[in-house]
């Protein structure tokens, strides 16, 4: 049996199988769709049932909860159409910025820790990719496994910036860090995610990121405090070991030029010269009660955006203004 799905942000019309998930369908037939994980895990595919009948397939329970399900939403990667369909994921906002795909040329490589790489990739024309900080694409080489990558720069510059962690036996990643040369052609599709900056935001501004989860933050943070942002903005970096920070210079450079803005690396390994613990633990004994309207933006991780989630909400965040996006790595023997 075969059904069809309307897809809202793209205005396309997909055929999905029986036996497929609405993720699949839509990959399948070259259609943009948001996601990263692809097992119920990270939520970045999740979408909003306009009209038809779904089924609903296992899924991690935190991701996709009770309540949300109520108001029709579901995970495309965990979700087979049961009727025809429309559906949209969560960016329905009229500033929502359209998937596209394009083709890209490797500028700069850097090797900033031992196993995380700085990548820039130039495309042909930097005018037409637009995307709001804190947005990640699909970033594909080499014939791999498209993999989720967030977005290190700023919107409107030229060049688009990654740091991209080596996963164990992940081929792609592998790839990137070993092979990978100045010059060399990937693919890119996007801007995805919903942890993006919001503009309208006056309140204090909390940001939490672990190992390569400082890419989206950086965007996030860099962009606020040049874009204006005159409210406190607090910055927690978090990493196993010394050896794992970078980008302490140019993080500390904003906090010399923007007094509203606090930068606090964390070392959970112990360390002579930086603070030692586990990240969420040295921002809990900091901050006992959330006075006032807070945003938090936080990636890394999922046992880290996990952890520090329920605490916030706790301590007077609400719900509605934690953002998220983990990084979900594959198991060994995977395209990671």
């Amino acid at each position: 049996m075969r059904f069809k799905a309307k897809i809202i942000q793209t205005d396309s019309e997909i055929t999905v199988e029986a036996d497929e998930t609405l993720l699949a369908a839509a990959r399948r037939q070259n259609v943009p769709y948001p996601f990263s994980c692809s097992k119920g895990n990270c939520g970045a595919c999740k979408s909003r049932l306009v009209a038809g009948e779904i089924e609903q397939l296992s899924h991690r329970p935190t991701t996709l909860d009770d309540e949300e399900k109520s108001l029709g939403l579901f995970l495309a990667c965990r979700t087979k159409a049961k009727s025809d369909v429309v559906i949209s994921w969560l960016e329905e906002s009229e500033d929502a910025i359209p998937a596209q795909m394009f083709v890209g040329q490797v500028t700069n490589l850097e090797a900033l820790t031992h196993d995380i790489r700085r990548v820039v990739v130039k495309i042909a024309d930097t005018t037409v990719f637009k995307f709001k900080p804190g947005q990640y694409v699909q970033f594909s080489v080499n014939g791999y496994e498209p993999r989720s990558y967030s977005l290190a720069n700023q919107p409107g510059e030229t060049h688009l910036e990654f740091f991209i962690r080596l996963t164990p036996g992940g081929k792609t990643s592998s790839f990137i860090h070993k092979e990978l040369r100045v010059g060399d052609s990937v693919q890119l599709e996007g801007p995805f995610g919903n942890a993006h900056l919001r503009t309208d935001h006056t309140g204090p501004i909390l940001a939490v990121a672990g190992g390569s989860g400082l890419a989206p933050i950086h965007s996030i943070v860099s962009t606020a405090l040049k874009s204006g942002f005159k409210q406190a903005i607090y910055f927690y970096f978090g990493v196993r070991a010394e050896k794992d920070l970078f980008f302490l210079n140019e993080m500390e450079h904003l906090a010399v030029l923007y007094p509203n803005f606090k930068f606090i690396p964390v070392v959970d390994q112990g360390s002579p010269s930086f603070r030692t613990g586990r990240v969420g633990e040295a921002l809990l004994q900091d901050w006992p009660k959330f006075e006032g309207l807070w945003q938090a933006y936080i990636a890394g991780p999922p046992p880290m955006v996990d952890s520090i989630h329920p605490h916030l909400l706790e301590r007077g965040f609400k719900k509605h203004n934690i953002f998220s996006d983990p990084f979900y790595f594959q198991n060994k023997g995977s395209n990671s």
